[in-house]
C-alpha cells in the first residue's frame, strides 16, 4: 500500500510545450491560441510573457511542511516512497543540501526538475542536478521578479529565452529540433501609488 500524500494537492501540475517544441511520451502542447500568445503576440500590454527552456527530467520539490523541509514527487508524495531510483536520488541530494532550502516560509514548495537520470535528454551537467522553476504557497504562484529575488543564485535556473510585454511575444525561432520550451504568462501587477 503506498504511503500517505504528505501534501494535500499535486505539488505542481504539468507544464504544456509551445507548438513546434519537441516532446516526449506523456508531453503535450499549448493550444494555439496560447501559442499565438507566447511567439506572436500578447493579448496586451499588461501581460509579461516569460519563456524558458524545458528541461527533461522529472519534476520534484522541496516543501516546507509543519516546519519541516520534505523533498517530494510532483503528485505530492515523499520523494523516498517511490519505487523509482532517481527520486531516491533527489530525496539524498536534498538531505545533503536540506540547508539550501531554509528560505522556504511554511507552506511554500519550491519546484524544479530533477535532471540528474537521462530521460530523452542527456545532459553534461555543469551544475547541481536539481533546476528550480517556481515557487508556490498558499497565495500561489510567485511571479518570474519575485522567484528570483527569493530563491537563492546558487540555484541554476532554466535558459530564459525571451521576457517581455506589449505586443511581441517569442518570434518563431524555437522550431529547431530537439529543443524544448516552455511559456509562462504573467499578467502585470500594477501597484497603486
Amino acid at each position: 500500500m503506498r504511503e500517505k500524500k504528505i501534501l494535500n494537492r499535486k505539488a505542481y501540475h504539468r507544464i504544456p510545450h509551445l507548438l513546434g517544441s519537441h516532446a516526449e511520451r506523456g508531453d503535450f502542447y499549448v493550444n494555439q491560441g496560447m501559442d499565438r500568445i507566447c511567439t506572436i503576440k500578447a493579448r496586451d500590454k499588461k501581460d509579461i510573457i516569460v519563456v524558458q527552456e524545458k528541461l527533461d527530467g522529472t519534476s520534484v520539490a522541496v516543501a516546507r511542511i509543519n516546519g519541516i523541509l520534505v523533498p517530494v514527487l510532483r503528485s505530492g508524495y515523499e520523494a523516498i516512497t517511490s519505487k523509482w531510483k532517481q527520486h531516491h536520488l533527489f530525496a539524498n541530494w536534498f538531505y545533503k543540501h536540506q540547508d539550501w532550502f531554509e528560505f522556504l516560509e511554511e507552506d511554500q514548495r519550491l519546484c524544479g526538475e530533477w535532471i540528474a537520470q537521462a530521460h530523452g535528454t542527456k545532459y553534461s551537467l555543469q551544475h547541481e542536478p536539481f533546476v528550480p522553476f517556481d515557487l508556490l504557497g498558499p497565495g500561489g504562484a510567485k511571479t518570474f521578479e519575485e522567484f528570483n529575488s527569493i530563491v537563492p543564485d546558487f540555484f541554476t535556473r532554466p535558459h530564459l529565452l525571451h521576457i517581455g510585454s506589449g505586443r511581441h511575444g517569442l518570434p518563431r525561432r524555437h522550431s529547431q529540433p530537439g529543443h524544448r520550451f516552455l511559456c509562462i504568462i504573467v499578467p502585470l501587477l500594477l501597484h497603486q501609488h
